[in-house]
């Protein structure tokens, strides 16, 4: 069956008027609508993270106009479009909590927490950029890549993850006793939303479950609270340490414009004081979080370069 043949049969079976699936039209309505009421109700975490990308943009287009032209650079590339990666999984999450979906969107940080940590061990030397990836256990093109191969890679860069772990927030770290407990409850929470949706089942199935409320497709401001603030705290966390590793793309000769050091100290000021601010509430993670920046994410554009 061609295209066209197969296309027109679901037009005959799921067709209503101009539309194929006319169903999912309330849940895209309600995707919309939320995203205009989250505008509103979180203006200011939305502000904060237009500053974050933005400065993520402007450190990229000028890391890659300075740079790139000219030659000698070894890795920089590869480092750089790493970066370009970090900014589309945050920009990717903000995109799904914008439509609703904000434990969904929380689950996609992780891979950010995870290169995160893994870029903040490179730039501290515990670690090189190609041994973080596993790039430098085989030496062949990879179109020539064998099973075998792939298995090396595959093991070296778990190998790697545990190294990092272990030096960015375990034994090695040189973190307190608490503030590494701490951190493991961050990433098993984490790890309870990626492996099987457990706060969205909990969170957002709740209410349903005791007959509360209708079961929850369309998304509603509000109705998730709990997840919407999971969400906001752990973006403007993970934002931070993003911007922590920003001055790493400067050139060592000329380091970034003043205009740019001065918008960096101010975002970064700022969001210490969101941490500070949730620390004096007693929350013990926060604290956690504030050391994990201060001696794991101690890079400043005066001192730090690639």
């Amino acid at each position: 069956m061609k295209v066209a043949g197969w296309l027109s049969r679901l037009d005959d079976a799921f067709g209503e008027g101009q539309f194929i699936g006319p169903d999912l039209l309330p849940v895209v309505t309600a995707e919309t609508d939320y995203g205009v009421a989250a505008a509103r109700s979180y203006a200011g975490f939305f502000a904060l993270s237009s500053c974050i990308q933005s400065l993520v943009l402007q450190t990229l287009a000028t890391a890659q106009r300075t740079r790139l032209a000219k030659s000698g650079e070894g890795w920089f590339r590869p480092v750089l479009l790493s970066f370009a990666g970090l900014f589309r999984i945050l920009r990717a999450a903000e995109s799904l909590f914008l439509h609703g979906y904000p434990l969904n969107a929380y689950a996609q940080l992780r891979d950010l927490k995870d290169r995160l940590l893994a870029t903040g061990a490179v730039i501290n030397g515990y670690i090189t950029f190609q041994d973080a990836n596993g790039w430098n256990t085989v030496n062949v093109a990879p179109e020539l890549f064998t099973i075998e191969d792939f298995r090396k890679r595959r093991e070296a860069r778990k190998k790697a993850d545990r190294f990092i772990l272990d030096h960015m927030t375990g034994k090695q770290s040189g973190l307190s006793i608490e503030t590494r407990s701490e951190l493991r409850k961050w990433s098993d929470f984490f790890h309870t939303e990626v492996h099987g949706g457990r706060f969205t089942f909990a969170l957002e199935g709740e209410d349903w479950l005791y007959g509360r409320a209708p079961l929850p497709i369309a998304p509603s401001l509000g109705s998730h609270s709990k997840g919407e603030g999971l969400f906001i705290s752990h973006f403007e966390q993970l934002g931070w340490l993003l911007v922590r590793t920003l001055p790493y793309l400067q050139p060592p000769e000329t380091h970034f414009s003043s205009k740019w050091h001065t918008r960096w100290a101010i975002l970064d000021d700022s969001l210490r004081i969101v941490t500070e601010e949730r620390v004096s509430a007693e929350r013990p993670l926060f604290a956690a979080f504030l050391e994990l920046v201060n001696q794991k994410f101690a890079f400043t554009p005066s001192k730090t370069c690639y």
